[in-house]
């Protein structure tokens, strides 16, 4: 299986939401390194936030720096930059030339897996806790992105 509870996560469109903490979900999704690699993005471990993104993707382009900017006000939190490319050659030229933020894993099967497997927009930030739950997801690069981001992860970050 390579995606456990995406669908939820991306049925509600364009929206953030946050999930109370007892209605939290774990998200594991089974990626690739640029190597080839096998790679869980999910699971126990710090708080994280995923990039879902594309080297196509323009909003992407413009929404990963602005959300590695909060990323970096914040010790303790790890971002990842799971990409949806189909051409993981493009992929790996453009990190190659260009500063992505964080660690970058392939989504196994790039965008046509994705979609199949209910993932319908990007950008799409995911911010899971320290037990891999999803505690928020971002659709969009809207012009508040960088408040939302800062918002949900000082929430989980002031968690016990």
């Amino acid at each position: 299986m390579r995606v456990v509870m995406l669908l939820p996560l991306v049925a509600l469109g364009c929206v953030t939401a946050r999930p109370s903490p007892d209605q939290r979900k774990p998200l594991v999704i089974h990626a690739e390194t640029l190597e080839g690699q096998p790679a869980i993005v999910g699971g126990p471990g710090p708080v994280r936030l995923v990039d879902v993104w594309a080297t196509w993707c323009g909003p992407c382009r413009n929404a990963g720096p602005r959300a590695a900017r909060v990323v970096a006000e914040r010790p303790g939190v790890q971002e990842i930059a799971l990409s949806v490319d189909d051409d993981v050659s493009a992929l790996r030229q453009f990190v190659a030339a260009n500063a992505v933020a964080g660690e970058v894993v392939h989504y196994s099967g790039g965008y046509r897996a994705a979609r199949r497997d209910g993932l319908h927009a990007i950008p799409l930030f995911v911010i899971l806790d320290k037990q891999g739950r999803v505690v928020s997801h971002i659709t969009g690069a809207r012009g508040d992105l960088e408040r939302q981001l800062a918002d949900a992860l000082d929430e989980v970050l002031a968690e016990p």
